[in-house]
C-alpha cells in the first residue's frame, strides 16, 4: 500500500539526504533515517526476504534475483521487473533513488544495483546490509508489519545512543521500540513518558530571541550522563524537531568530539551531519 497520508504529512523529503554515487553500501543508521524521511524505491533481495516475503521493511518489495553475477541481461530484466513491481504496489514519491536491502557478501548485489540504476535512470542506488539493519531495528522486520502498525519514530544521530525528533516521536511505544532511557523535552509542555524513562523538561519558547545558554546548562550534563550509561539511549525533542532540540544536539556534538562522525570538526560540518540525519533541522 502507498504511504498513509498521516505519515506523508509528518515526513520531510529532501534529495540532499541521499548520496549521488550509484551502488554504494550504507550503514544501518543512514538506512533507518532515510526509511523514516523519504518515500523512495525500496527493494529487498536478501535470502531472508526470499524465504519469507512478509518479513521486509514496510514499503519495501521483495526482489526476486535468480541471475548470477555474470548474466547482465537477466540481471537487467529482473531489475526492471522489480522496479515495475515496487512502483505499482507502493507508488513511491521519489523514483530517482533506490534503497536495496541485500546480504553482505552477495556478489550480485552491486551488479543488480547498477542494473537497477541503469534501467530506472536513477541517480542513486543505495545498498543496505540486511543483517546490520535487522539487528539494530528488529521491529521493522516483524512479519506483516506495515506503516500503520508503527508509531512516528525519531531520527538517529549517534548510532545506538542519541535520537532527535518532534514531540510526536516521544510516544511510549516509540521509546520502547528504540530502547530509549532518557528524554529531553525542550517544549513549553512536556509529553508524558513511562516511569522507567528519565525525563528532563526544559520550558523554552520557540522564538529566535530566546537565549539557549540556560537550556544547554541543563541539557548537556543530563545527556552526558545518559550516554555514559552502558544501555543509555537518549531522545532530544521539541515540538517539530527542527530548532530547539536540534540546537541542543548540535551543542552536544560540538562539546563532545567522540560523538561526532569522522571528519565533522566545526559547526558547519556538525550541522550538515544533523541535516543528513534529519533533513528539517533548522537550529
Amino acid at each position: 500500500l502507498p504511504h498513509p497520508p498521516s505519515r506523508a504529512a509528518h515526513v520531510v523529503r529532501r534529495k540532499a539526504c541521499l548520496p549521488r554515487a550509484a551502488a554504494m553500501w550504507a550503514e544501518p543508521t543512514f538506512a533507518y533515517n532515510c526509511w523514516i524521511s523519504r518515500s523512495i524505491i525500496m527493494l529487498d533481495m536478501s535470502a531472508a526476504a526470499a524465504q519469507d516475503p512478509s518479513r521486509v521493511l514496510p514499503g519495501c518489495s521483495p526482489a526476486r534475483v535468480t541471475a548470477d553475477v555474470h548474466d547482465g541481461a537477466l540481471l537487467a530484466r529482473e531489475a526492471g521487473e522489480a522496479l515495475d513491481r515496487v512502483k505499482d504496489n507502493f507508488g513511491p514519491e521519489d523514483c530517482t533513488v533506490a534503497f536495496i536491502v541485500a546480504d553482505e557478501g552477495d556478489t550480485r548485489a552491486e551488479p543488480f544495483a547498477r542494473a537497477l540504476a541503469d534501467r530506472g535512470a536513477l541517480r542513486s542506488a543505495v545498498l543496505v546490509p540486511r543483517t546490520g539493519l535487522e539487528v539494530r531495528f528488529p521491529f521493522l522486520f516483524s512479519p506483516g508489519v506495515s506503516f500503520g502498525d508503527l508509531p512516528f519514530l525519531p531520527n538517529e544521530v549517534v548510532p545506538g545512543k542519541l535520537f532527535l525528533g518532534s514531540r510526536v516521536t516521544a510516544g511510549e511505544r516509540a521509546l520502547a521500540l528504540l530502547g530509549i532511557t532518557h528524554v529531553v523535552s525542550a517544549t513549553e509542555r512536556a509529553p508524558p513518558v513511562p516511569p522507567a524513562v528519565r525525563q528532563l523538561h526544559i520550558d523554552i519558547v520557540d522564538d529566535e530571541g530566546t537565549p539557549l545558554g540556560p537550556a544547554l546548562d541543563l541539557a548537556l550534563p543530563f545527556l552526558r550522563g545518559a550516554l555514559a550509561e552502558p544501555q543509555g539511549r537518549a531522545l532530544v525533542h521539541c515540538d517539530r524537531g527542527a530548532s530547539r532540540s536540534a540546537s541542543i544536539v548540535a551543542a552536544l556534538l560540538m562539546a563532545e568530539p567522540a560523538l561526532r562522525p569522522a571528519g565533522a570538526h566545526g559547526a558547519r560540518s556538525v550541522l550538515a551531519h544533523l541535516q543528513a540525519a534529519r533533513p528539517d533541522v533548522r537550529p
